[in-house]
């Protein structure tokens, strides 16, 4: 056998691939250049049918003199969790291989050609679910009795070993196709098991989305859910998430906080980091490092976690803010900047609503702020209060029925008052102010401040300077039209927390305390 045909490693051989007649491994069943077809019958399978294949080595990617001998064609099936030659053979002189006692079942077919080397480099997939949608099958048997495959060119990924549960020695296969690769040595040293020969289009795109892979240890096998869209020509990482390129990585400290040492698990959850970002020359530098909805652009932590982020308009000239949620932190950790379809998104992108500078008078319009009665603001501000009889507002949401607002205070410009519109009636004055702080002084400042359920935190330069439980008729749900007062707003950010800012048996909000000045430390020499 020409083992570069298939290019397999020996030891998956007998472990991964066996007929279904006998044990007979995918080595014996590729060993010649004849069909092995009718290892089926209609008794065992159900329905068969004859199916002609033409193999079109006109490649749409690639350069067809390559292909040194005539393309190979493999039918495969799953069973017990492994992937199974059915039937396989070359094409005759026209390109073409017939089938007999096809089985209409799950299964698919790969389409293989060589390059002068004798290695695979040019491949296509055709599964079940393709066939019924080209109206090839239905439910009586086959529709069509013919079927022409284009090449293309095959992929590579270095799938990241820590996204499975693997051991070494074992294998990871592609369900429905034969490409494979094995936790070697080699493998273990790198963290990166290399699957090569990976089918990358199928009978009706120029991408193949793959769902599941098998992991064989010791003879079994096993199923494990990927979200995988390989293109022709990909050379790239995979985790289960995604096949991705991975364009940039950044590490983020936790900051020392005093309040930490309180928290049992001494973490912090989904801080919000900024990260700038060059404005792009080309528009390849766009889809790349740009963020907006016309990119595939995503960040993603060490354990494939797809994170929640949103950015800001470009600041000056050249670079763009993106504020990134980290996964949690004890001491450090290291995000990645990755390009490519990733499945699935984190639910809870939407915990960043909002992310800009804005000038005096904007609103920021949205159907609905704080849909899970959570709403937290988080804004840098240089201004100087005046001694006018005009108290000048900061930043409003709501209305004087149910909302808040941070104004300068009555009886001292330099201050900042915020008034909770409580919702107990509709009048005007049924309101309580909360907190005074010096943030009209000329100096820029950071100020936080957050409506949890009925909890009311705020904080300025990271220090928590009021903290107390609220007395509202009804949580603060579905508040829309966030107003910018008379003074310009520095990287304004509104989002929202989930359960992980006060966890199962803590009595009080160290943990809230403890995130906004976590929050000021990572942005203030930003």
């Amino acid at each position: 056998m020409n083992k570069g045909l298939f290019k397999f490693y020996p030891s998956l051989a007998a472990a991964a691939f066996c007929s279904l007649t006998g044990g007979v491994s995918l080595l014996t069943a590729c060993s010649d250049s004849t069909s092995t077809a009718g290892v089926l019958t209609e008794t065992e399978s159900g329905q068969t049918a004859s199916l002609t294949i033409s193999v079109n080595t006109n490649l749409e990617v690639g350069d067809s003199s390559e292909i040194s001998s005539r393309p190979r064609v493999a039918l495969m099936r799953t069973a017990n969790d492994r992937s199974e030659i059915i039937d396989s053979a070359v094409t005759d002189t026209n390109n073409e291989v017939t089938f007999k006692n096809v089985p209409y079942s799950d299964f698919s077919i790969v389409a293989m050609g060589m390059d002068p080397s004798g290695a695979i480099t040019f491949g296509n997939i055709i599964t079940d679910k393709i066939l019924e949608f080209k109206e090839l099958l239905n439910d009586t048997g086959f529709v069509e009795t013919h079927l022409e495959i284009n090449l293309y060119e095959t992929a590579k990924i270095r799938l990241n070993a820590a996204a499975l549960e693997i051991a070494p020695g074992d294998s990871v296969c592609i369900t429905g196709t034969l490409s494979c690769g094995v936790y070697d040595k080699t493998a273990q040293e790198s963290g990166y098991i290399s699957i090569e020969n990976i089918p990358a289009s199928t009978y009706s795109d120029s991408y193949v989305d793959y769902d599941q892979v098998e992991i064989i240890h010791d003879g079994a096998a096993r199923k494990d859910t990927v979200y995988w869209r390989v293109f022709p020509g990909d050379d790239r990482t995979a985790n289960k998430n995604a096949v991705v390129d991975i364009v940039s990585e950044w590490s983020f400290t936790l900051p020392s906080i005093s309040l930490l040492d309180s928290l049992q698990d001494k973490t912090l959850d989904s801080l919000i980091a900024p990260i700038p970002v060059k404005r792009p020359v080309t528009q390849d530098d766009y889809i790349v490092c740009a963020f907006g909805s016309t990119t595939t652009s995503d960040f993603m932590d060490k354990s494939q976690n797809s994170l929640p982020w949103s950015n800001s308009n470009y600041r000056g000239a050249d670079s763009i803010t993106t504020w990134v949620m980290l996964p949690p932190m004890d001491s450090a950790v290291t995000i990645y900047k990755v390009h490519g379809a990733i499945y699935p998104l984190a639910a809870a992108t939407n915990r960043i609503q909002y992310s800009d500078s804005f000038a005096s008078g904007d609103t920021l319009y949205r159907a609905t702020f704080s849909e899970d009665s959570c709403i937290a603001v988080g804004f840098w501000i240089r201004a100087v209060g005046t001694e006018d009889s005009a108290r000048h507002n900061i930043l409003s949401l709501g209305s004087e029925s149910t909302g808040f607002k941070i104004a300068q205070c009555e009886r001292n410009a330099e201050y900042a008052c915020s008034r909770i519109y409580s919702g107990l009636d509709s009048a005007a004055t049924d309101s309580v102010i909360y907190g005074k702080a010096k943030i009209l002084d000329g100096e820029r400042h950071h100020v936080s401040f957050v409506i949890h359920k009925k909890h009311l935190t705020i904080a300025v330069d990271g220090d928590t300077f009021h903290d107390t439980d609220l007395k509202l008729s009804s949580e603060f749900y579905g508040l829309s039209g966030m107003l910018v007062g008379d003074y310009p707003l520095e990287n304004l950010i509104v989002h929202s927390f989930g359960s992980y800012i006060r966890k199962d048996g803590e009595k009080d909000w160290t943990r809230l305390k403890a995130w906004l000045k976590a929050f000021y430390e990572m942005q203030k020499d930003f």
